[in-house]
């Protein structure tokens, strides 16, 4: 019922804006709102940009097995094909974009997404805090951010952590469907006492579980753009993440982090191990994501280049 009302409701909003601005574009993210928003450029006679940061083909690997994954992707179609600029966050979903949707690649521009970096600033004493909270003692920690399903990877961090050289524990943050079956996954693989799940944490607690751990994991199978690897390494934590999606775009190999294949657990443990035997190199990759963070993806960046694709829209 919700999402039934809720792009009537935007419409009917957005129809008293003329009585105190005209706006110059509308900018609609996604399909959950693409008819109010081809609806309000048309009346308020704005180009339409648009934000997808997924497509349902890119979810489902090609695969459009039900009724509401086909008119999903229709949508999104429709969507592509009535905007001025579609805005991607990466240069792989720029890709999907145009050959999927059939959008025109000379209208689909990549901003990626943005961080504030002083929001993963933490101190050595929140830092002890959370590491205390988690339990493992001093030894090495791997944490992994994101919901719990199957794209995101954490049957393939549990698995890679039954393979590291060192007695390392891992926490896996957020709430999910797969729950369960990774809890029976880590019991059936004697790592029961090593792996952690504290549910879904508050930013700060985030913050502090991610910047005292050693490594921070994305194992995603799917990933547009991957922001939690970006989050990580704001934090100052050393990223290994797969190399799909997005995330190749954030992370560059031996420089800011380590790319594995995703899916393969071997690789994974592999770039675990190596940082964890090499305090310097974890160190030095840290530092230069965490500059590459201010440089590229700070929001004040992020926002200049999305202003750029306003004035290009209104040519």
């Amino acid at each position: 019922m919700y999402k039934r009302q809720l792009q009537p409701a935007l419409v009917e909003a957005a129809a008293l804006l003329p009585e105190r601005w005209a706006p110059d574009v509308v900018h609609a993210h996604d399909w959950v709102v693409a008819g109010a928003g081809v609806a309000l450029a048309s009346s308020l006679r704005c180009p339409l940009v648009v934000t997808l940061h997924a497509t349902e083909t890119g979810l489902h690997h090609g695969h459009l097995a039900t009724d509401f994954s086909r008119w999903r992707h229709d949508v999104e179609c429709g969507l592509a094909a009535d905007a001025a600029s579609v805005i991607v966050c990466s240069l792989d979903m720029r890709s999907e974009v145009s050959s999927g949707l059939g959008a025109d690649p000379g209208r689909v521009v990549v901003v990626p997404n943005g961080v504030d970096p002083g929001a993963w600033v933490t101190t050595a004493s929140q830092r002890s805090a959370a590491r205390d909270t988690l339990g493992g003692g001093d030894g090495p920690l791997v944490v992994l951010v994101g919901r719990l399903e199957y794209e995101k990877g954490g049957h393939d961090a549990i698995e890679a952590l039954h393979r590291v050289r060192a007695p390392a524990h891992l926490v896996l943050v957020g709430e999910g469907a797969r729950r369960d079956d990774l809890q029976a996954l880590a019991r059936r693989l004697g790592l029961g006492d090593r792996v952690h799940m504290p549910g879904r944490l508050a930013d700060r607690q985030v913050a502090a579980v991610v910047a005292t751990a050693d490594v921070a994991l994305v194992p995603s199978r799917y990933e547009p753009f991957g922001l939690v690897a970006l989050e990580a390494m704001a934090a100052g934590t050393a990223v290994v993440a797969s190399a799909t999606g997005g995330l190749r775009d954030v992370v560059t190999d031996g420089v800011t982090g380590r790319l594995v294949p995703p899916g393969a657990p071997g690789p994974l443990a592999e770039a675990i191990d190596a940082l964890i035997d090499d305090p310097t190199a974890r160190r030095s990759v840290a530092d230069q994501a965490a500059a590459a963070v201010r440089e590229h993806f700070d929001w004040t960046v992020v926002a200049a280049d999305t202003v750029q694709v306003y004035v290009d829209a209104l040519d």
